[in-house]
């Protein structure tokens, strides 16, 4: 089983994501490490109430896994702004904002 992430690796990549892919104007995000217990099946969510998101990582991923999911989660950001045609969780606009924060996060040209 691959090694958990740390709370460092966790603030890095949160860092690093804030850089690259800061919040859509008028939005507040925070980012925050719990137990799997508190997600259930999932590896980490997102809930909005009003223009705050709070975004929740599983502390038992690895790194990359939690890259990933943090990715994921910012992708939900975009595409849950009131802009935003499209009200399905993981409808079409999802994978157009999902490539876009996958490729600043990753520095893929």
């Amino acid at each position: 089983m691959p090694r958990k992430h740390t709370v460092d690796e966790f603030k890095e990549a949160v860092d690093h994501l804030r850089t690259v892919c800061p919040s859509p104007r008028g939005t507040k995000v925070t980012f925050k490490r719990v137990s799997q217990e508190d997600l259930g099946e999932s590896l980490g969510d997102c809930d909005k109430y009003r223009s705050t998101f709070t975004v929740r990582i599983s502390r038992d991923l690895s790194k990359d896994l939690m890259e990933w999911v943090l990715v994921h989660e910012m992708a939900h950001i975009y595409d849950w702004r009131p802009a935003t045609p499209n009200d399905e969780p993981h409808g079409p606009t999802m994978g157009v904002y999902w490539s876009m924060v996958y490729q600043k996060f990753y520095g893929v040209k």
